[in-house]
């Protein structure tokens, strides 16, 4: 009987009110076209990274630049598709100050992982936080997974899984300039 009475009640706010429409906005338009979830305006949590040679990297310290945070893993076979076209893409973006700051989330071993992406990628940097806390705090559930953070150090957006980094939806993101 208190199923019933909960389920009747529950009904009844669904059906009182006439759904609102909502009409994206452009930039929320542009973030779904291309698999983002909207987080503009937001502030990324903290990411303290280093290389293998243990240079450490900032995410604070990328302000003024376009970076986007890509947690890859070296088990994860779309990951290491990724690695080639998020490389390229850097280059292209390279005079609007992109940057593609690559945390490898399962490395005991950074070399190797640096390793791993020599082959497929070579010259491309990786980086591991020693913490073990930003994909945590990143909410990474799944990879690969990217944020995006406008060069004002505000979150954009973030997405899981491999795309298509040439795609027009996807472009457009990345060179709006948020």
């Amino acid at each position: 009987a208190d199923a019933g009475a909960i389920a009747d009640y529950v009904f009844s706010l669904a059906t009182s009110r006439p759904a609102v429409p909502h009409e994206p906005t452009e930039e929320e338009a542009i973030l779904q076209a291309a698999g983002f979830t909207d987080l503009r305006g937001t502030a990324p949590p903290p990411l303290v990274v280093a290389d293998t040679s243990g240079k450490e990297v900032k995410l604070s310290d990328l302000k003024g630049r376009t970076v986007l945070v890509h947690f890859w893993a070296t088990t994860c076979v779309h990951c290491v598709k990724e690695l080639p076209h998020l490389k390229e893409l850097e280059a292209k973006l390279a005079d609007r100050k992109f940057t593609v700051l690559h945390v490898c989330a399962d490395a005991d071993e950074l070399k190797e992982a640096q390793a791993l992406a020599d082959k497929v990628a070579p010259g491309l940097r990786v980086h591991a936080d020693a913490s073990g806390l930003g994909p945590q705090r990143f909410e990474v559930q799944a990879l690969p997974a990217v944020w995006l953070v406008a060069p004002d150090g505000k979150a954009v957006g973030r997405a899981t899984g491999m795309r298509d980094w040439a795609a027009p939806a996807v472009r457009k993101v990345l060179e709006r300039g948020w």
